[in-house]
């Protein structure tokens, strides 16, 4: 779950040596983002928060389902 995260911030951090990020010399231009560290593990903290309850529903209705 936090691959997509890393792999996005690895792209739009600048790299030391070329002093520009992988996204903008594949792209040619500067990624712009809103996102910094503390929101994308904020968001990630919802995300799993998120994955739980549905777990919880998904199984709640599959035992339902074998109710019927």
């Amino acid at each position: 779950m936090l691959l997509p995260i890393t792999q996005f911030a690895y792209n739009a951090t600048p790299q030391e040596e070329i002093k520009m990020s992988s996204f903008e010399t594949n792209y040619g231009y500067a990624l712009r983002t809103l996102l910094s560290p503390k929101q994308a593990k904020k968001s990630s903290k919802i995300g799993k928060e998120r994955a739980k309850k549905l777990i919880v529903l998904h199984k709640e209705l599959c035992e339902s389902a074998k109710m019927v």
